[in-house]
This record gives C-alpha cells, sequence and structure tokens, in this order.
C-alpha cells in the first residue's frame, strides 16, 4: 500500500502532487479574464479576445470554463452555418 510508484487500491483517493504550472496557469487565465474585463471599457485593450483567451487558458483546469468555450464554439459553428436562430441572414431575392 505505501510503495512509492505503486498505484493505490480501487476506492482510495489518489494523492495530488503539487503543480505550480497548474497554479500559473489558472493565476494568467483569471489575470486574462480580468484585462479582457477592463478591455471591455478601454479602447487600447481587446477585451472580447482576452476574455476568449482567458477562457481557453483556464479550459484545461476549470470544468466550468471549458463548458463556456464549448457553448461559445456551438453558438459560433451555428452561426456560420446559417442555423442560427436570431438574426439569420435575409436571403436575396432571385433577380428576374
Amino acid at each position: 500500500m505505501g510503495e512509492p510508484g505503486s498505484t493505490p487500491p480501487t476506492g482510495e483517493p489518489a494523492r495530488r502532487r503539487f503543480r505550480p504550472w497548474r497554479i500559473l496557469r489558472i493565476a494568467s487565465g483569471f489575470l486574462l479574464l480580468a484585462l479582457g474585463v477592463i478591455g471591455l471599457f478601454l479602447p487600447i485593450l481587446q477585451g472580447v479576445l482576452m476574455i476568449l483567451a482567458g477562457l481557453a487558458v483556464l479550459g484545461k483546469d476549470l470544468p466550468w470554463s471549458r463548458a463556456i468555450t464549448e457553448r461559445l464554439a456551438a453558438f459560433v459553428r451555428r452561426r456560420a452555418s446559417g442555423d442560427g436562430k436570431p438574426g439569420k441572414a435575409a436571403t436575396r431575392p432571385e433577380a428576374s
């Protein structure tokens, strides 16, 4: 049970190692989100772009961020294919 390198028995939670890169990634993701929110009000920063980048960075570690990113991707795919309900592009009448 206590041998190094052995896997824990079923039912026993696996201990997580300290991961400094994970902490750095989460901190940078939240920093990008904060800069994105500030950028929505300042003309210098690209707010939406930074918010999307922050969600993408956080998506590796946080499930709620991954869910938001997947919903946004599905929305963009629907809009690009023309199947989106609100604001569907009007078709031109055929020239006679």
